[in-house]
Formats: structure tokens, sequence, C-alpha cells
């Protein structure tokens, strides 16, 4: 009888033991995952900074310091396995890419996003992808192809509900039929992106289909069209506190002034246009408002 108590008293030592071993190893492991899951949150956090450091960078045309803050962030999401990440950071070095002129790396960089957004099923992100794939294969050059990709983003944008990504594809699709020196297909695509700017409530976008509308019936020699045109934006610009947008409009009717033979006028716009180029520090526009 004593032998069995001693046994029975060694069983539940040993029992004990086991159960006090695996509280401490689990304690263990619940603190290195805890370690782990703050180590990973640190990083993103981190990534995060960088990405949004980027996007304040390319705001101010600091492309170059845009690029490396947006490589840092890449590097980052790239270590923790942030597929999301991955595919903005690759998606805004295409456009730094872009904006630096170098638009096969830029082409490069928004296929990949694209791959990325395509296989974690984000419909937004492929859209986006598609969109700035046109609006680079646009710089290149190869207008063709800008239409396909902006076609294919406008399709997701559809059947996705998002109206703002409808009107850029549809801005853009005027843009590139412009270029290709169709300007009634531009006019087409730049009425659409205006109707659903309105739709929308998007100002700022609303100005800009109405300078691009403005531009576009110019070319097509229908100035009293082209001034109204302009003057609408250049109404919405003001309401809006757009100075850019402004000394564009009145750059634009001082250029129709001038085709219709009123160089008094066409001189009073330019001199309004410059003074705002002036004030904003835009050198470029300044030196086209001189000649």
């Amino acid at each position: 009888m004593k032998l069995n108590k001693c046994v029975l008293l060694a069983l539940i030592t040993v029992s004990l033991s086991i159960s006090q071993s695996w509280k401490v190893n689990l304690k263990l492991k619940l603190f290195d995952s805890t370690a782990v899951a703050q180590t990973v949150s640190d990083h993103k956090a981190e990534a995060d900074r960088l990405f949004e450091q980027g996007n304040k960078q390319y705001g101010r045309s600091q492309f170059k310091q845009a690029l490396k803050s947006w490589e840092k962030s890449l590097t980052i999401y790239r270590e923790i396995g942030n597929s999301q990440g991955i595919a903005n950071s690759l998606g805004n070095l295409g456009l730094a890419y872009d904006s630096l002129g170098d638009y096969p790396k830029a082409i490069q960089y928004h296929h990949q996003s694209l791959a990325i957004s395509k296989k974690i099923g984000n419909p937004f992100g492929q859209g986006q992808s598609l969109n700035n794939l046109g609006l680079a294969y646009d710089s290149f050059g190869d207008y063709p192809k800008a239409i396909q990709y902006h076609h294919q983003s406008l399709a997701i944008f559809k059947k996705i509900g998002y109206p703002f990504g409808q009107g850029q594809s549809l801005n853009n699709l005027g843009n590139t039929y412009y270029r290709l020196g169709d300007y009634p297909k531009a006019i087409q695509y730049h009425h659409q992106s205006l109707a659903i700017k309105k739709q929308i409530g998007y100002p700022l976008g609303q100005a800009q289909s109405l300078g691009s509308l403005g531009v576009a019936y110019y070319r097509l020699g229908d100035y009293p069209k082209a001034i109204q045109y302009h003057h609408q934006s250049l109404a919405i610009s003001k309401k809006i506190g757009y100075p850019l947008g402004q000394a564009q409009s009145l750059g634009n009717l001082g250029n129709t002034y001038y085709r219709l033979g009123d160089y008094p006028k066409a001189i009073q716009y330019h001199h309004q246009s410059l003074a705002i180029k002036k004030q904003i520090g835009y050198p470029l526009g300044q030196a086209q408002s001189l000649g």
C-alpha cells in the first residue's frame, strides 16, 4: 500500500512537472510570436511612413527623392511579405519613372504591380495599373497600346462601380485621341468624363475636362466654343482656388484670341496668366507666357 502511494505521488509529481514545463514553454512561445508580430508591425509602420513620404515628395515634383522613398518602402514590404504594399510601391515607382521620362522602366514597374494585383485578386489595383500603363505608353508615343490599356482600365472600373476611375480612364482616352489628331473622338470622351465628374461632384476634374474640351475645339477651329469652355474651366479653378488651372485657362484664352486676330485681348490674357505663374513660381509656364 505504501509502495503504491509512493508510485502515485511520483506519477503526480511527474504530471505536475510536465504540466509546469508545458506552461513555461507555452508562455515562451506566446512571447516569441508577440515579439515577431511587433517586429512585423514596426517594419510595416516604417514602410508606410516611407510610402507616404514618397507621395508627398512626388506631389512637390521631387521625383528622384520620391523614387528613393518608394524603393525603401518596397524593400521592407518585400521583407515582411506585404503583397498590397509591394504592389502599391511598384505602381508608384512606375509613376516616378514616367515623370522622369524613363518610360520603359515605368512600363516594367506597372506590369509588375498589375501582376501582383491580379494574384491577390484586387480589381481596383488592376484598374489603376492598367490606367498607369496607358499613361506610360501614351508618354512613350505608343498610342494604340495606350488606348488598349485605358479601355481595359475603364472596363474594370465599370465592373466594380468606381465612377472616379471611369472618369480618369475616359479623360485619358480623350487625351490620347487628341494626340492622335482625332479631335471629334477626343471631344466625345472628354464629354463623357465631364458628365461623370459632375455626377460625383469633382470640381477639379470638371475644370480639367472643360479645359481639354476647349483645347480640342480650338484644334477643330471652333474658337467661340473653345472660348466658352476655357471660361467655364477658369471660373471653376477660381472658385476652388486652383491657381495653376487659372493660369492654364488664361493662357488658352490668350491663344484662342490670337487665332481670332484679337491681339489686344490675347495680350491681356497672357499678362494675367504670366502674373499667376510668377506668383506660384512656375518658370516653364512663365517662359511660355512670355513667348
